[in-house]
């Protein structure tokens, strides 16, 4: 755990890649799904860099990834991070997050080390981006990407995210109302 995961897609069974995109949609655990194309693996296929920028020789491709399984600490953090609006240093992050929920984020649950490894590594390159020096020198500074802009515009609009995510707050005729157009059925 606390690693930057992406996955490669390229090649292989379709079951094999059927069951990476599950455990990425599924766990959250995947920063970035990605496949490459590769016109001739004899003649480039020994090369660590794309051989050319022609995409005819090589191709490189982002797969969108869906979060299914979304919970309220997650959405807290990009919430956080959508007020405060600009770059901001990690222990800065979790100290504003430990003062609006103590019982999630406060030090006797969560460490800066545990807070890295189970949020901020898992949105890096997706929902946040970290700050890089000219140099190329990382910081420990983080702000919403476009991506998690959007993410946090979407959900704060969806009135059924905002019913599941607060179960009580909502009458049942909300709920009713939000959940007409499926077909349920009693088991």
């Amino acid at each position: 755990m606390g690693k930057h995961l992406w996955a490669n897609l390229t090649g292989g069974p379709n079951i094999v890649n059927a069951a990476l995109l599950e455990v990425a949609f599924l766990s959250g655990l995947i920063a970035r799904l990605y496949y490459t194309f590769l016109s001739d693996v004899r003649r480039y296929g020994r090369y660590l860099r794309p051989p050319s920028v022609d995409a005819n020789i090589f191709d490189w491709r982002e797969v969108p990834l869906v979060k299914t399984a979304f919970d309220e600490e997650y959405y807290h953090v990009l919430r956080v991070l959508a007020d405060y609006g600009d770059w901001i240093e990690d222990r800065e992050l979790l100290s504003l997050l430990a003062q609006e929920q103590p019982e999630r984020f406060g030090s006797e649950r969560m460490s800066p080390k545990v807070f890295l490894r189970d949020f901020l590594n898992k949105m890096d390159g997706r929902e946040l981006e970290r700050e890089v020096l000219p140099d190329g020198t990382p910081t420990n500074r983080n702000r919403l990407s476009l991506y998690g802009k959007r993410t946090v515009e979407r959900l704060d609009a969806s009135e059924l995210f905002q019913t599941l995510l607060h179960p009580g707050r909502r009458e049942k005729e909300t709920i009713d109302r939000l959940t007409a157009d499926l077909q349920i059925e009693e088991l």
